[in-house]
C-alpha cells in the first residue's frame, strides 16, 4: 500500500468514527468541493492544491 492509499484510508477510518451528523457535515463538505474541482478543471484541482499546502504550513 503506498502513502497516498494509507492517508485516504486513514481519513475514512477517522470520518467513520465521527458523529452522525458530523460525518453528514463532511460528505456534503467533500460533495460541495468535488462539484467545485469539476467545474474548475484543472484550475480547481491546482487550487485545491494551494489550499492543502497552506493548510499543512499552518
Amino acid at each position: 500500500m503506498d502513502a497516498d492509499t494509507a492517508t485516504h484510508l486513514l481519513i475514512l477510518g477517522a470520518i467513520a468514527q465521527m458523529p452522525p451528523e458530523d460525518r453528514t457535515l463532511v460528505e456534503a463538505c467533500a460533495a460541495e468541493i468535488r462539484h467545485t474541482l469539476k467545474s474548475y478543471g484543472e484550475h480547481g484541482s491546482l487550487a485545491l492544491g494551494l489550499v492543502g499546502a497552506e493548510i499543512a504550513a499552518e
